[in-house]
């Protein structure tokens, strides 16, 4: 099977880690709903907050 992320990587000459690297985050706000926890949460990425409904 293709992986297509690794083929497009070495089309355009840059390297893909084999493994994906642990992301700190803060859970800001937990909601359950039905068969599901909707989590409020915010990390940081390249020293911007960003805050996602995960």
């Amino acid at each position: 099977m293709v992986n297509l992320k690794n083929e497009i990587a070495k089309a355009i000459g840059i390297s893909v880690p084999n493994t994906i690297p642990d992301v700190e985050y803060k859970l800001l706000d937990s909601t359950k709903a039905d068969g599901y926890t909707r989590q409020l949460i915010e990390y940081d990425s390249y020293g911007d907050k960003v805050i996602a409904l995960f």
